[in-house]
């Protein structure tokens, strides 16, 4: 029989209940709280020797190295611009929103423009005939040619009523 068996049993036959165990140092709160401070004091240690390392290994970098790794970082933020320029461009000669500009995706200025016509061609607006025929289902008779014939029912008698249509 193992230690915790026979102390459980001990604890059961002393009292005559049965007491709760009592929780494992490795389960209290105060335990868990502990092991994280010892981690971010870990994480700290480490960005800090991380730190450290790159300046010891810039120390060693000759000048003509830091120019290279200057000149890489503009010409890749310049690259970055660049798009960003066309991309506002096209959006323009193409009359978008600027927030369809944003979705353009595309590397060259033909990807953009043929991404741009994809676009206008899936949001483009509805017909103007499409639209007057909404129109005229919604009218009381109030704004347009003869009042709507009545159906009959109550209500929209006592609405055109109170409206002075009849």
């Amino acid at each position: 029989m193992s230690e915790e068996a026979a102390q459980t049993q001990a604890t059961e036959t002393e009292t005559g209940e049965q007491e709760a165990p009592k929780p494992k140092p490795t389960e209290t709160v105060e335990f868990w709280k502990q092991k994280a401070r010892e981690q971010e004091q870990r994480a700290k240690a480490n960005a800090e020797a991380a730190q450290k390392l790159q300046q010891f290994e810039d120390r060693d970098k000759t000048e003509a190295q830091k120019l290279q790794e200057r000149a890489e970082a503009a010409e890749k933020r310049a690259a970055e611009i660049e798009g960003r320029a066309i991309r506002l461009e096209v959006a323009a000669e193409k009359g978008l929103t600027p927030a369809q500009a944003q979705r353009l995706v595309g590397e060259t200025r033909e990807q953009l423009e043929a991404d741009a016509d994809a676009l206008l061609e899936m949001f483009k607006p509805a017909a103007a005939d499409e639209s007057e025929q909404i129109v005229p289902s919604l009218d009381l008779g109030t704004t347009r040619g003869a009042p709507m014939p009545l159906n009959g029912d109550p209500l929209e008698k006592a609405l055109r009523n109170s409206l002075g249509i009849t």
